[in-house]
């Protein structure tokens, strides 16, 4: 039973330590072991810490604050298509729900995909969709034919004019 017991401190000394340097998980392996070999321990106020930072706080915040789409990214309206995806991806990443678990992680998210989307056509990708082009000039040497498969068909075989 000593036996337990000391090992059990010095899982509680070790689970203490990865706390204090900011290693949740590592923290929460060693409170746990020091529970199993030792329930009398006070734990309980260990594993009460929140799973998340002051940091990912901040950052939630950040994005819910911000209204226009090239803020919520952090970027100016004059950056590049590659700038968008860059800026996006590390974003992401910190507001992810499955590794942000502040409150509002998950809206965070929402909106900072919604953001990289485009806003539904309002965004960055609208480019392709506001050109002057008609549809007819641009498709004109497509012929959208009546699907001609099995019976019961309803899909439309696209065949260009330019094969034949």
């Amino acid at each position: 039973m000593d036996a337990n017991k000391a090992d059990a401190l010095k899982s509680l000394k070790l689970g203490k330590e990865a706390l204090n340097a900011g290693d949740r998980a590592r923290a929460l392996s060693f409170l746990r072991k020091a529970r199993r070999l030792d329930p009398t321990l006070p734990i309980d106020s260990f594993l009460s810490v929140p799973a998340y930072t002051d940091e990912q706080i901040m950052i939630v915040k950040q994005v819910q604050e911000k209204k226009d789409y090239y803020e919520i990214l952090g970027l100016e309206k004059t950056c590049s298509v590659e700038d968008v995806r860059k800026s996006y991806r590390k974003l992401s990443l910190k507001v992810h729900p499955d590794k942000n678990k502040a409150p509002g992680a998950e809206e965070a998210f929402m909106r900072s995909a919604f953001a990289y989307s485009g806003g539904g056509g309002n965004g960055f990708y609208n480019g392709f969709y506001d050109a002057e082009i008609e549809a007819t000039t641009q498709f004109q040497s497509f012929n959208f034919e009546h699907g001609k498969g099995d019976k019961g068909s309803t899909g439309f075989n696209v065949v260009s004019q330019e094969h034949f």
